[in-house]
């Protein structure tokens, strides 16, 4: 800079003019502009870490979001595996209390969930020992099978699985799993199985007995009333006869009756109205009823009266009976309703209800069984026929019954069509013959 400066001097004063000469220092600039590099290389590095952490911040929240998701999705689909199972399934934890439980398990039980929910398993189902032994042996399966009592369903068969619940790797079990099978309906079918072979083998030994029993009570019939005619017998003489007599043709009615159980005749089906059959029955006892001064009360089903296809003559033998027996358990005073009605469009019900003494609990299992009457004069084999009669016409009969409450019968059967659809058909018949 001094070099330069001479020689401008020099050329300026060879013209004779006059310099001045201003000079600015740059080390402050260049200090400034270094900082400013600095600051800049700094906030870069800053921007490159918030960037990246974002970056990184938004795909954990993503990742978190998608392993929520599918967690969700387990949970849910775990949770329709176990709703969906045709068993029941229980958890119990090391205290032995109910943890965990599926839909299934409270319909097999007959209870609702805050009857469950954090219960002793022994108040709910007899199995406290087998719940111990699992958690003390982690490595044994227990099978059992029991009976219990529901409000409203009667008794019913479980098969019960308990098995120990461990977590993985280890050998402790916390809890057990306890599966439960409703097996009632396979013990009924193999009861029902047992008791009509049992049935078979009695309605044929039977058959044979009555009609040796036959021959000689219609011969000794015979004779007392040949000795009745024939004998000068004074009155009390002929008082025993004719008691005799009567005692033949009872134990002929119990014969007859013995043969209709043991070799019932085919159905003879008809299609009938079953408030026809039903109200003959009614016209049939209606001295019964006044003469044991017992009030009826009848109801129908309503304006379309069901049809069914029926042997009228075994429905009338069915309903005469479940009537007379009403008749009989009904003290003076009392009533009996008579009751028709359909149930899901395609049974209709005949519903039979006294105010009578009812029937024990532990002989509503035996009635329909042979044999089996809690009447003094009774031979048991009336209901065994009304039952085989209405499972020949594909049909069902339930009893409810409560002691001093009285009796409920209920026979259902198949509607074959109503009379409003035979009138339609009648109708379209006429008009589809007339267009012909």
């Amino acid at each position: 800079h001094t070099r330069i400066g001479k020689e401008l001097l020099d050329v300026f004063d060879r013209e004779r003019k006059q310099v001045l000469f201003l000079g600015l220092k740059m080390d402050r600039f260049k200090e400034i502009r270094h900082q400013d590099l600095m600051f800049a290389i700094l906030m870069g590095v800053v921007l490159f870490i918030i960037g990246s952490a974002g970056i990184y911040f938004v795909f954990v929240v993503q990742n978190a979001y998608l392993v929520r998701r599918t967690l969700d999705e387990m949970r849910e689909y775990t949770r329709n595996v176990l709703e969906s199972m045709p068993n029941g399934l229980i958890t119990v934890d090391s205290s032995l209390s109910v943890a965990t439980f599926n839909p299934t398990a409270l319909e097999i039980l007959g209870k609702g969930r805050e009857e469950v929910e954090g219960k002793p398993i022994g108040e709910l189902l007899p199995l406290e020992n087998e719940v111990r032994k699992v958690l003390s042996d982690s490595e044994s399966i227990l099978e059992k099978e029991v009976r219990i009592s529901n409000e409203g369903r009667g008794k019913t068969f479980l098969f019960l699985s308990v098995s120990p619940l461990k977590e993985p790797d280890s050998k402790v079990a916390r809890g057990a799993v306890i599966i439960l099978r409703d097996v009632t309906v396979i013990r009924d079918l193999e009861q029902k199985v047992m008791m009509n072979e049992k049935f078979a083998a009695l309605g044929r030994l039977s058959a044979g007995v009555a009609h040796e029993i036959r021959n000689p009570l219609n011969s000794i019939k015979g004779f007392i009333q040949y000795f009745q005619k024939k004998l000068d017998l004074d009155e009390e003489d002929y008082k025993y006869t004719d008691l005799m007599l009567t005692e033949v043709d009872r134990l002929n009615r119990v014969i007859s009756k013995l043969l209709a159980y043991s070799k019932p005749r085919e159905p003879r089906m008809s299609i009938r109205s079953l408030d026809e059959v039903v109200d003959h029955c009614l016209r049939v006892l209606e001295r019964e009823f006044a003469s044991a001064s017992i009030r009826l009360e009848r109801k129908y089903c309503g304006e379309s009266v069901p049809l069914v296809l029926m042997d009228a003559d075994q429905m009338t033998q069915v309903f005469l009976n479940i009537l007379l027996n009403a008749i009989e358990a009904t003290p003076a005073g009392g009533a009996i309703s008579v009751v028709s009605e359909t149930t899901g469009g395609s049974k209709v019900s005949l519903v039979v209800q006294d105010s009578g003494e009812g029937i024990p609990r532990e002989h509503l299992d035996k009635i329909f069984d042979p044999f089996f009457s809690t009447k003094k004069k009774g031979t048991g084999l009336g209901l065994a026929i009304v039952k085989s009669i209405i499972e020949a016409h594909d049909g069902e009969i339930e009893v409810e019954s409560e002691v001093h409450k009285g009796t409920k019968f209920i026979v259902s059967l198949n509607i074959y069509q109503s009379s409003a659809d035979v009138a339609e058909d009648s109708v379209s018949e006429i008009y589809g013959s007339a267009a012909v």
